[in-house]
């Protein structure tokens, strides 16, 4: 980390640091797992204290131990950047009430928590932010959706849940003789390596192709049972459905977005452009079909040029 943040080193964001990790595995210093085959770096707990070991990162030492069956405090840990929290999510205002469009939102539904982008952590997830987005929010939603009780009156439509029990009555009626697990692990792994730290044109493109036969696949591909008593392999199938939608939404948005900003990071397009300074809405009503809106950033404390002001602007980062 020297070499890519020299003040910050291991203690840059997030988003530095996976793409340093990546960087050297890339450039061929990288480690080989024997048991994971998968390429990684290392990272040295030794020489920390017994405090903190045990009592400051716990969870960190607990983890290696159970998962991986080293001990951090003598032996180096392998490491490579993995699953992200959520950046950005379902658009809400300040109250976690869901946003139909940039001015309009919809009656009665709420978001709350790392699902949600109430705009706390913008285009880079900072730590500890989860905290906001869960109590914070939370109280602001709860307290909202108790004064959206008291005054509604609304009806359900009359095909309410119509597309709810269409969708898993396909579930059932697939014909194919394809396998979810291998349709998972495989959309998985594309999205990895073609929408993960490092992002390109022609990857994405080839992400959304491939993003668009998994779906055909799973939508042909059969239940072994069923039945819709305590079936582990509908909530599988359903969770497939939800995990293909994002990830073509995803890969979409990564291709309309042409520069790099936080932890999105286009290797054809590495700086950051005031062409798009602005929060990108995408919605989908058909797979594979995007539709793309805008919803300006609120600059507000940086524009009323009070005590501290500038600290509110866009600031190039240098760690």
């Amino acid at each position: 980390m020297e070499r890519y943040a020299p003040k910050m080193k291991e203690l840059a964001p997030r988003d530095l640091v996976a793409r340093a990790m990546e960087t050297e595995i890339r450039e061929g210093r990288g480690a080989l797992s024997p048991d994971h085959k998968l390429e990684h770096v290392w990272i040295d707990l030794r020489h920390l204290s017994e405090y903190i070991h045990d009592v400051q990162i716990p969870e960190v030492t607990s983890f290696f131990r159970k998962f991986v069956n080293l001990d951090p405090k003598k032996a180096l840990c392998p490491v490579r950047p993995s699953n992200h929290y959520q950046m950005g999510g379902i658009p809400t205002n300040e109250f976690g009430e869901v946003g139909k469009d940039a001015e309009v939102v919809i009656p009665g539904l709420f978001a709350v928590g790392e699902c949600a982008a109430a705009s706390f952590h913008g285009f880079n997830r900072l730590g500890t932010n989860s905290l906001l987005e869960l109590i914070t929010m939370g109280k602001f939603a709860g307290e909202r959706a108790i004064d959206y009780l008291g005054d509604a009156d609304v009806e359900l439509p009359s095909d309410a849940g119509k597309k709810s029990f269409s969708q898993f009555s396909a579930f059932m009626e697939g014909q194919g003789k394809d396998n979810l697990g291998d349709i998972r692990t495989e959309m998985q792994s594309l999205m990895t390596e073609k929408v993960g730290v490092f992002r390109t044109e022609s990857g994405l493109n080839e992400a959304i192709e491939t993003l668009r036969a998994l779906k055909e696949r799973a939508d042909k591909t059969p239940l072994s049972s069923p039945t819709l008593t305590m079936n582990q392999e509908l909530i599988q199938r359903w969770e497939l459905d939800n995990l293909l939608l994002l990830a073509m939404v995803t890969a979409q948005a990564a291709l309309n977005r042409r520069e790099s900003r936080g932890g999105h990071y286009r290797e054809d397009f590495p700086e950051r452009t005031d062409e798009f300074e602005y929060h990108t809405l995408a919605s989908m009503k058909v797979f594979g079909e995007v539709n793309f809106d805008k919803r300006s950033i609120d600059m507000s404390l940086y524009e009323a040029k009070g005590e501290h002001c500038e600290k509110f602007g866009m600031i190039e980062r240098k760690y």
